[in-house]
């Protein structure tokens, strides 16, 4: 558990011969970290049934993007903005990666305010990259400490 008292959970991503793996890592309420596969989430939409993948934009990072989306702000509100988490977030994400939930929660409020604004002000472009990199960038940099 933090110090805070709130139970953390990160998303982490490996990939070997070809082979993308999301292992969620949730401590539970004695401070045991438990882990298990992030499920693929086919029952909200079949975007690729052969599984996860990331670092580029296809049907596999949409799987991807849907799955952490519904496992973080649910299911909803995962199928309005998959696509756009998709190209924010998980195209850009390098081969091994981890991902706090917070950061995706973030990401993904970021994501609908930039959409809630577009609306309004739909000739404004929003500069969402600067966002998505610099949580990237915090995320590898930890991982280099490790």
């Amino acid at each position: 558990m933090s110090d805070k008292g709130v139970r953390v959970k990160t998303y982490v991503g490996t990939s070997h011969d070809g082979t993308y793996r999301v292992t969620v890592e949730e401590e539970n309420e004695v401070g045991v970290v438990e882990f298990r596969e992030l499920p693929l989430r086919l029952d909200l939409a079949n975007k690729s049934p052969t599984g996860f993948s990331w670092g580029y934009s296809g049907s596999g990072p949409a799987q991807l993007a849907l799955a952490l989306l519904a496992d973080v702000i649910g299911d909803d509100e995962a199928l309005k903005m998959y696509q756009s988490f998709k190209s924010y977030f998980v195209a850009v994400l390098p081969a091994e990666w981890y991902a706090p939930e917070e950061e995706i929660r973030e990401m993904a409020q970021y994501l609908k305010s930039q959409v809630c604004l577009r609306a309004v002000v739909p000739q404004r472009s929003f500069p969402l990259e600067s966002q998505t990199h610099r949580i990237h960038l915090r995320g590898l940099q930890e991982m280099q400490h490790l």
